[in-house]
């Protein structure tokens, strides 16, 4: 006799551990809808050949009773169990496909968790990174916000430990309109805007531009970096569809003056 569903996707090993007299109620629904059909079946062609006698009206209402009953039991349990194992599944394909409890693509998740990069806000965003072309190369992944609306919220940051002291940081950087910035935190807060796209004089091609922050000022031991399209963040509304950036470099530029120096 087979079953309407696949018992295997039913994964009773785990649920079993998490609401053990669920499981149990089903297996003893699922046994008994199966077998008293069967029994009945058996005992009918057997008193037809003679070899036991017919069932008596009581005994017939008792097991119409019983397969009933068994059924009650059987189909709210699995409507239960096929709900918890629906939801079992959804948390594993987010875990697989997720980067700080944000859904995204497996590569997405690689290049930020490979990059230490760590999402402060992720709205309304198509994507978080691109494969495209950069520095002669048409394979090159690095961070990209998109949204046809331009209402992608995107801040990124990745933090280095440093000694105290000043520094510069670099990166190349394209966006579709104004409104993104990139972004250093020392002992305060610095912004540079994503320069606007412009293919006819790019560096090195594709609207790349060259961002830099200097006179970072850091007398602590790390300096937080990132891009971002937030408005809280930046003071100003972000008018673009997508901005990229990528190859971050912070070079120490120099030494802090003696005064300032943590001793």
């Amino acid at each position: 006799m087979s079953l309407p569903f696949d018992i295997g996707y039913l994964n009773l090993p785990v649920l079993i551990d998490v609401h053990p007299w669920i499981v149990i109620v089903f297996i003893v629904g699922l046994t008994l809808a199966l077998t008293i059909p069967l029994y009945a079946i058996c005992h009918m062609l057997f008193s037809k050949a003679g070899k036991v006698q017919p069932m008596g009206i009581g005994q017939r209402i008792l097991w119409i009773v019983l397969w009933v009953a068994s059924l009650c039991c059987l189909f709210p349990a699995l409507v239960w169990i096929q709900e918890q194992e629906s939801e079992h599944y959804t948390t594993l394909i987010n875990e697989k496909y997720s980067y700080q409890g944000v859904p995204m693509s497996r590569e997405d998740k690689k290049f930020l968790r490979k990059g230490g990069w760590n999402l402060i806000k992720a709205e309304n965003c198509d994507h978080y990174t691109y494969l495209g072309f950069y520095n002669g190369n048409p394979d090159v992944r690095f961070l990209d916000a998109h949204n046809e609306d331009c209402q992608e919220v995107f801040q990124v940051e990745r933090k280095e430990a440093v000694e105290p002291g000043v520094y510069r940081l670099e990166c190349m950087g394209r966006a579709e309109g104004p409104g993104t910035c990139v972004y250093a935190i020392g002992d305060s807060k610095r912004l540079k805007s994503i320069p606007v796209y412009d293919n006819q004089t790019g560096i090195p091609d594709m609207g790349w531009l060259p961002v830099s922050i200097d006179s970072i000022v850091v007398t602590g031991d790390s300096i937080a970096y990132g891009l971002s399209s937030d408005e809280e963040f930046t003071g100003q509304p972000c008018q673009a569809q997508w901005f990229s950036a990528t190859d971050f470099r912070l070079l120490r530029t120099g030494n802090l003056p003696n005064e300032k120096v943590k001793r």
